[in-house]
């Protein structure tokens, strides 16, 4: 800004909230806790169940860390996280807290001087479930109003019998446009999640699938006026179509809650499997995939560099995507399709994976941190297959410029496990007093809720997807005024609809919703929580009472 030019209302504000943040805290950092887990019924509930427990009953927790590597516990148990995401896709779990206070005890000692994030640890509990914890910068001045916004569901392709690297590599070319366009937008991108459910009719005849080949993104818009949203819908439905694929706009009318779209181009399944065939993407099912999580302040353009940067590896496919800002942090999670495995199978892939990986990270051979334009250039040959893979050095100055003070949490390597459509959709939310239980409360009472109804077998505790109910995403923000809103999406079994004569949705669908929704205000009533706590359960995501803008 020149000395000329005025500063504006909203740049003002701006200063002023980042100075208050700052202000307020004497260390501006926030902890952070990432789960790459092998998805099993029961495991968030339980996570959250512990620590709450423990946390009442005020033990002093042992520091279970000790030198030569050996595994450290989790944060103390009673911490829960403030602000969460939670997804699952593919047999693959991904949980994400943030933190507000002082670091644990057992991460005191990883401190590299005020100026640095504290050491990142990992605790590989099994080889299908590592837990990573760590710190990063805020960046305070990421503001946006969650009442403007632009979001938008992009539909590769709707019914999957069978997945091929056609899939995996749609999807990284279209999160790499929706970064993209976002970006040239200079829009803050809030969310970007796949695979999701398509946008329910009122007029279904059937349950809605719940997860499809698509991608529902959400950008923040200042000053958005219908001539920069047209812009956005042009540039969107200008790529849907010439692939074949359908768009839907989020409809932002007056009393139209989250969950109502409207359609902007249709799929055309003969047009995307055209442009398949002349994108010559091999036939090859992905059987593994490596989850990655891309951690730093929250900034308009990282993910942007990030997915530029992967494009230089054409072969290079996304099976699914979880990207959100939780407490002014980025969280970029992506599976990543493991093209081929060498003849030792998964057991030499990930031997060869933790020695690039320590390699990248340098000094820090027992935290295994490393930043994007350190792991990405020795990974990437091995995930693809391709050791001649040399990005342009523009791509990797981008990624550095954009990203480079980002932290990269990488594995386990874990089996894909495709799921079917033999499940059906269940949408819930909640409002509560900004507690330390005023998100693992609601969330355990919702689980307690399922039993009580007959929707979950009795008796909890992690089990394999099944007759099991599956969280398949949630987030909870901190909205202001000490309240905490939470939003998410289960999936129950086909099976329970055997116990009903009528299993039509706009007729079982209320039926089912209203007696979860009762039992959870029950559940809710062994909780003292100021403030009471609101609730909702829908079959259909627009028909929740407490709707909110938190995708």
């Amino acid at each position: 800004m020149s000395d000329e030019e005025e500063a504006s209302p909203a740049a003002l504000a701006d200063l002023a909230r980042a100075g208050f943040l700052m202000a307020r805290q004497s260390l501006m950092q926030v902890n952070f806790e990432v789960h790459h887990v092998l998805d099993r019924g029961g495991y968030l509930r339980d996570l959250f169940d512990d620590r709450v427990a423990a946390g009442r009953s005020r033990l002093p927790q042992p520091d279970h860390g000790v030198a030569n590597g050996s595994r450290e516990a989790p944060p103390p148990p009673g911490q829960t996280p403030r602000e969460t995401l939670s997804a699952a896709a593919h047999g693959v779990g991904l949980v994400i807290g943030t933190y507000v206070g002082a670091l644990p005890q057992g991460m005191q000692r990883r401190r590299r001087g005020s100026d640095l994030p504290v050491a990142l640890r990992v605790d590989d509990r099994s080889s299908d479930s590592w837990v990573f914890q760590g710190t990063a910068w805020p960046n305070p001045t990421f503001i946006y109003e969650s009442g403007q916004k632009f979001e938008g569901l992009i539909l590769i392709q709707e019914k999957t019998t069978r997945w091929s690297s056609f899939q995996s590599r749609a999807i990284a070319e279209l999160i790499a446009e929706v970064s993209r366009i976002a970006a040239e937008h200079k829009a803050p991108l809030l969310s970007v999640q796949g695979p999701v459910q398509l946008p329910a009719r009122p007029d279904d005849a059937e349950w809605p699938v719940p997860s499809v080949v698509a991608v529902r993104f959400a950008m923040a818009l200042r000053r958005a006026g219908a001539e920069r949203r047209l812009k956005l819908s042009e540039a969107f439905a200008e790529f849907a179509g010439k692939r074949g694929y359908g768009f839907w706009r989020a409809d932002i009318r007056p009393g139209h809650r989250q969950g109502n779209w409207y359609l902007v181009r249709p799929h055309d399944r003969s047009r995307a499997e055209q442009y398949a065939a002349r994108a010559r993407w091999d036939d090859a099912e992905p059987r593994c995939s490596l989850p990655i999580t891309f951690v730093g302040p929250a900034r308009v353009g990282s993910t942007s560099a990030i997915m530029s940067y992967l494009r230089e590896f054409p072969e290079l496919g996304v099976l699914a995507c979880s990207i959100i800002s939780l407490d002014d942090l980025a969280f970029i999670h992506l599976q990543l399709a493991v093209n081929r495995l060498p003849p030792g199978g998964t057991q030499e892939f990930e031997s060869d994976l933790r020695r690039r990986v320590r390699s990248a990270g340098g000094d820090d051979m027992e935290g295994r941190t490393s930043a994007p334009q350190d792991l990405l250039p020795e990974i990437l040959p091995l995930v693809t297959g391709n050791g001649n893979g040399k990005p342009g050095l523009d791509k990797l100055t981008g990624l550095t410029d954009r990203a480079g003070d980002y932290q990269a949490l990488t594995g386990p390597t874990m089996l894909v496990r495709h799921e079917g459509n033999d499940r059906i959709p269940l949408w819930f939310s909640w409002r509560a007093a900004g507690t330390d239980d005023g998100l693992a409360a609601p969330l355990i009472a919702f689980m307690d809720a399922l039993a009580v109804t007959g929707l979950a077998p009795a008796g909890g505790g992690a089990k394999e997807i099944g007759d099991q109910p599956n969280l398949d995403y949630l987030v909870c923000r901190d909205v202001g005024e000490s309240t905490l809103r939470g939003r998410g999406k289960i999936t129950l079994s086909r099976r329970i609809l055997r116990q009903f004569a009528d299993t039509r949705p706009d007729v079982i669908g209320p039926r089912i919703s209203t007696n979860l929704e009762d039992a959870w205000r029950v559940e809710l009533g062994r909780y003292a929580l100021p403030g009471g706590v609101e609730v909702s359960v829908a079959w259909m995501e627009y028909r929740l009472n407490n709707s909110t803008t938190l995708m």
